[in-house]
């Protein structure tokens, strides 16, 4: 190893530990408290950790609610298939597969999502958001259609953004809308012809 490097440090068991609890924390309260009304008080007494170790890990409330709802987000989506077709029916029924777990989750859980959404959302929780479905629901197909890596990624992006905004539309209507199956139905059809 070269003098200038620095040895590779193993994670701390406590801080990853006060991680986890403060997300927890923040999973439990904001399905209960707008944000706006929520203090790091309540947070770290929920999450039983102490302000300065909040600070070591968050800048603040929304800082945290981004990111517990993004991770949260994560845990929901399944891992990609391999080998996935490219036919329009085999593209459609992967994209369904990817994305009603999701659904069903963010269903579920639609209070804690719209709290953060509506009180704590800003540009990096939108990027977080169509990374996630960029990285983890979109087709293998649009990789494999060609073209530069650029023009797809570009694409997978504004697929993923309208994805985004189409699920954030669909929560906001709550009961009297779609079920989680119709959704990823909807879903999958548009990226299916997108992508045929």
């Amino acid at each position: 190893m070269a003098s200038s490097e620095k040895p590779l440090r193993e994670a701390d068991p406590r801080s990853e530990r006060s991680y986890a609890a403060l997300i927890g924390a923040m999973e439990r309260l904001g399905r209960e408290v707008p944000l706006h009304e929520l203090t790091i008080t309540r947070v770290v007494k929920e999450a039983a950790v102490t302000r300065p170790t909040f600070y070591q890990h968050f800048t603040g409330i929304h800082h945290l609610a981004q990111v517990a709802a993004l991770a949260d987000l994560d845990r929901a989506i399944p891992p990609a298939p391999s080998g996935a077709g490219t036919s329009g029916r085999a593209i459609q029924e992967d994209v369904a597969a990817r994305v009603l777990p999701a659904l069903r989750h963010l269903q579920a859980h639609s209070d804690f999502y719209l709290n953060v959404l509506e009180n704590g959302a800003n540009v990096a929780l939108f990027s977080g958001i169509v990374r996630l479905v960029t990285e983890k629901m979109l087709p293998d197909a649009f990789r494999a259609a060609g073209g530069s890596d650029e023009a797809t990624g570009d694409l997978m992006r504004l697929v993923a953004a309208g994805v985004m905004w189409l699920v954030v539309e669909w929560m906001r209507e709550g009961e009297t809308g779609t079920d989680a199956e119709e959704m990823a139905g909807r879903v999958s059809r548009a990226i299916g012809l997108l992508v045929a």
